[in-house]
């Protein structure tokens, strides 16, 4: 489960996500993992395009509640 992966903006479309992605995917599979959560904010829609480029499916729209005290 991924709650949040980010590149640095100047390192951004030289390959450094896929790196990290791809090398998210192998550890998981060394590790027996059979699929791989990713959670990115709603206003990311970037950042969604290129985690469906590197193979990950839309599941669902959810909401994150909290209430500071």
């Amino acid at each position: 489960n991924v709650l949040g992966i980010a590149v640095c903006k100047m390192y951004r479309r030289i390959g450094v996500g896929r790196v990290l992605l791809k090398t998210l995917v192998n550890w998981a599979l060394e590790r027996g993992a059979v699929a791989i959560r990713l959670n990115s904010g709603a206003e990311r829609s970037e950042a969604h395009k290129f985690y469906e480029k590197c193979g990950f499916i839309f599941k669902k729209s959810q909401y994150s509640f909290i209430m500071n005290i």
